[in-house]
C-alpha cells in the first residue's frame, strides 16, 4: 500500500514559514502542544487535518508568533 501525502496551500505555508524561520519541528511542536509525528503529518498533508484548535495555534504563529 502506498501512502498519499497531499499537502495544502496551508501545510505548505506552515512548513516553508518554520524552515525561513529556523525552527525546528520539535520546538514548533511543543510552541503548539502537539507531537512531532502530528506536525509531519499536518506539515505533509497526511493523515486527519488539523482541529480548529490545532490550525488556530498555527495560524497564530504563522502570524507572527513566537517559538524560538
Amino acid at each position: 500500500m502506498r501512502l498519499k501525502f497531499n499537502p495544502t496551500p496551508f501545510s505548505e505555508s506552515l512548513r516553508a514559514t518554520r524552515e525561513a524561520r529556523k525552527v525546528s519541528m520539535r520546538t514548533l511542536a511543543l510552541h503548539i502542544g502537539v507531537s512531532v509525528c502530528r506536525l509531519s503529518e499536518i506539515e505533509r498533508g497526511f493523515g486527519e487535518a488539523p482541529t480548529p484548535e490545532e490550525e488556530k495555534k498555527i495560524r497564530e504563529w504563522i502570524g507572527g508568533g513566537n517559538a524560538e
